[in-house]
């Protein structure tokens, strides 16, 4: 809960000055980073690559 809050709290300054008011630019960026975890965590395994599959 307290997470949000403070997202709530910064969402609105950084789309306004870092993005011009465009909000799709937070998305898209959001978006990439949740994509670059989502392959971070293919190694999160005592840094050893997770085999998908057999």
């Amino acid at each position: 809960m307290l997470t949000q809050i403070v997202s709530a709290l910064l969402a609105g300054p950084m789309v306004s000055y870092l993005f011009c008011n465009e909000a799709i630019y937070a998305l898209v960026t959001a978006g990439g980073i949740m994509l670059l975890a989502s392959v971070a965590m293919l190694y999160e395994n005592d840094g050893k690559l997770i085999r998908l599959g057999r």
